[in-house]
């Protein structure tokens, strides 16, 4: 089935939070089903924390409260770098 063609560059964001095991992997299954199904476009900015811990980063390596303050500071930058970078995609 062909996408719709929609001339907005208007873009919407959507920021699913909550515990763990709170729905948040299913919920976005079922949006983004239910969007793709009506002709949008879908883009998924990862979660950065998933990113680092799935790939080798432990909370262990996190020896003193400098150590916490800094890795939060990237950890941020990092989602915002995620964010920022789907958003240009889905704005051309």
């Amino acid at each position: 089935r062909k996408s719709k063609s929609f001339n907005s560059k208007i873009v919407q964001k959507f920021v699913l939070t909550g515990g763990p095991c709170g729905g948040k992997t299913t919920a976005l299954a079922r949006l983004r089903q239910f969007l793709e199904e009506r002709g949008y476009r879908i883009f998924i900015a990862p979660e950065a924390a998933t990113t680092l811990w799935s790939n080798g980063c432990s909370v262990a390596d996190l020896k003193s409260e400098e150590s916490v303050l800094k890795f939060q500071t990237k950890l941020m930058k990092m989602q915002m770098y995620y964010e920022d970078m789907f958003a240009e995609f889905a704005e051309r």
